[in-house]
């Protein structure tokens, strides 16, 4: 939980600005956090729905049409995955900052891990597919991606764990 410090004054609207102040700070991290369960909820959907759905459709592509088969996944994906991967890294981070608890921090980590693998694995194994179409580098894709998927569902658990847990 968020701990603001009222520091007591003699003057009665001082103290009411601090109370406001503490109450409006409580307000952000509190949406912070909705915000953060929301976008981790959302890329969680996304990411299953790729794992057993979207990569395993790769296997059954006509290595002849796998060009344009893959440039269009890539072109589309995009415009749904990274915005919502770069709100969540900021939001995330901003709820680091303004609140620094157990939660936050191992969410963090988690989503930092979320991106080591997408930029150290799974873009790598996109790029060879650019190239040519391999039943073995799909099958990596597709076994490869199980990091995020737990991760990402790992990362939502734990925010709606921390929201129920500021409810009660």
């Amino acid at each position: 939980p968020v701990m603001c410090v009222n520091i007591k004054f003699d003057l009665p609207k001082v103290e009411h600005i601090s109370r406001q102040y503490c109450s409006r700070y409580m307000d952000i991290v509190s949406l912070l956090l909705i915000l953060n369960i929301s976008i981790s909820a959302f890329m969680t959907g996304v990411i299953w729905i790729i794992q057993l759905v979207h990569y395993p459709s790769f296997r059954f592509v006509n290595p002849a049409l796998w060009g344009d088969a893959h440039a269009h996944h890539i072109n589309k994906i995009t415009y749904i995955v990274a915005p919502a991967m770069i709100a969540e890294l900021c939001a995330r981070i901003y709820w680091l900052y303004l609140d620094i608890n157990w939660i936050s921090i191992f969410t963090t980590i988690l989503l930092l891990f979320i991106w080591l693998s997408t930029f150290t694995i799974q873009v790598p194994l996109h790029n060879k597919l650019e190239q040519a179409w391999s039943l073995k580098v799909v099958n990596d894709l597709v076994y490869s991606n199980w990091i995020r998927t737990v991760l990402w569902t790992l990362t939502t658990g734990i925010l709606l764990i921390g929201y129920t847990r500021d409810l009660g």
